[in-house]
């Protein structure tokens, strides 16, 4: 299944990888390249991940950990896509 993502989630990566390459250069290829592999990981198994304490039976809403990087992915299990809808910072709310 192949995953979409939401304009908002595309934001919050761009803007993460940003902060991360003005931390140190390259850093924030690095990021975009786990966030990649963990896209990977979802499109391959999206039930194997957790359930969000906000999903419902009518929202299948479900997140990953990015290794290395204190982020995660949040996204929806559709009938025939996965939507990502953010990528947020674990420790921010």
């Amino acid at each position: 299944m192949k995953a979409r993502l939401l304009s908002p989630a595309v934001a919050e990566i761009a803007e993460a990888a940003l902060w991360y390459d003005s931390q140190r250069r390259g850093l924030g290829s690095e990021f975009w390249e786990k966030i990649d592999a963990t896209l990977c990981e979802i499109e391959k198994n999206p039930t194997r991940f957790s359930k969000s304490e906000f999903a419902t039976s009518e929202f299948d809403l479900r997140f990953a950990y990015v290794s290395k990087f204190k982020y995660i992915i949040h996204f929806v299990i559709e009938k025939d896509e996965l939507q990502v809808v953010a990528v947020a910072h674990a420790a921010r709310e």
